[in-house]
């Protein structure tokens, strides 16, 4: 069995807390002597955590997009030059490339690109693995005290925002949307405070009917937001429509935000179906992470 080793950061939660977190590394050191070195492939080592030691021991390292920077798979090869390098796209190519070469990154034959989106994958050949989710962050709170929720930026989504807020309204279906850097009479977040994903997990996804998903150009794929509502068996609404080509739609389940010929509420009134417990366990970090070792 292989070893594989995932470099990420604090802020990927959803791999924090599972049975892979021993295999978790958060890239960065913290502090603004560290941020500054990172910025620079000749003093970006210094600003590595203590991943480095540990890079004898495994088979594979994946390295998120997020936390790349030039000069890192060279260091990687110079510690362990058996070792082999995945760079995970947990971003589309065109946000990647805004701060990333992504010509010289594709042109490095030392690394293998895999990439959450299938279009990406498609246009780019790369490698597919969807994208994920920690089912030991299930709670077992099945309340419904919110009918749709939904926590995020406003980027590109208020307007959309606030077309269901205001149906929602109108029709008695009582929201909870958690934006930042927004002000907005729909908004909670009223003082602007950033909330821990766990947080957000117990207090308002599993205390939702249904989860709002509303995917932008930058980001169109399959988000957090749709496996939120498969692990806790909500309901979705959702505008990426591309989600009927996954195993687990289901239109009794799934509501596609401007496509679908059904109201809001007459979605919500339909009982949810249950998903077959083996393809939402395709979803799950454990069988993300099984993936890329059975390319060996």
């Amino acid at each position: 069995m292989k070893k594989i080793m995932l470099l990420s950061g604090h802020d990927i939660d959803v791999l924090q807390n599972s049975s892979v977190s021993k295999d978790v590394f958060d890239v960065y050191k913290k502090g603004v002597v560290y941020k500054l070195a990172k910025k620079s492939k000749y003093t970006l080592a210094f600003s590595f955590a203590k991943w480095t030691t540990l890079l004898h021991l495994y088979d594979i390292v994946v390295v998120f997009d997020t936390y790349y920077n030039e000069g890192m798979v060279e260091y990687i090869y110079k510690i362990n030059p058996d070792i082999k390098v995945i760079f995970y796209c947990w971003n589309s190519i065109k946000t990647i490339s805004q701060r990333i070469d992504i010509k010289k990154l594709f042109a490095n034959d030392k690394i293998e690109i895999w990439s959450y989106n299938r279009s990406d994958c498609k246009k780019y050949k790369m490698k597919y693995n969807p994208q994920i989710w920690n089912k030991e962050l299930i709670q077992s709170n099945s309340a419904s005290n919110f009918d749709i929720s939904f926590i995020g930026s406003p980027k590109h989504r208020l307007d959309y925002l606030r077309e269901i807020a205001d149906y929602c309204d109108k029709n008695h279906l009582k929201t909870y949307f958690y934006i930042t850097n927004c002000k907005c009479s729909f908004n909670k977040n009223v003082d602007d405070r950033f909330l821990p994903y766990e947080e957000y997990i117990k207090k308002i996804a599993s205390n939702s009917r249904a989860i709002l998903d509303l995917v932008t150009e930058e980001n169109y794929g399959l988000t957090l937001r749709p496996l939120e509502a498969l692990f806790l068996k909500k309901k979705l609404i959702t505008n990426y429509y591309e989600i009927i080509d996954e195993p687990f739609y289901n239109e009794s389940n799934i509501y596609l935000y401007g496509r679908d010929n059904r109201t809001i509420d007459e979605f919500l009134k339909i009982p949810y179906e249950e998903i077959q417990q083996e393809v939402v366990n395709m979803y799950d970090c454990q069988s993300w992470i099984a993936r890329f070792e059975r390319t060996e």
